[in-house]
């Protein structure tokens, strides 16, 4: 094993290894029968965005509820009574 100046040593853990292969969880929703919504980033499905609703996906195989649209800030998706809207 060799010496390397402070900051400059090469780490064996990199980004994608540290980030690889995690589920992402974002714009969760409580609806007002207790029900939970939420979407899934899931990089091992070529990183596809899913609408979840109480642990099932609602969105199917394929189907992507993310897209460049929604890059700057804009939600992905939107609940409408017993509806969830997305692009």
């Amino acid at each position: 094993m060799g010496t390397a100046p402070y900051g400059s040593w090469e780490s064996p853990i990199t980004a994608a290894r540290a980030a690889g292969g995690v589920v992402g969880l974002s714009e969760p929703w409580l609806g007002p029968d207790g029900s939970a919504w939420w979407l899934e980033r899931r990089p091992l499905d070529e990183g596809r965005t899913t609408l979840v609703h109480d642990g099932h996906d609602v969105t199917p195989p394929g189907f992507n509820v993310r897209t460049s649209v929604h890059e700057y800030g804009g939600g992905a998706w939107v609940p409408g009574g017993d509806t969830a809207f997305c692009s």
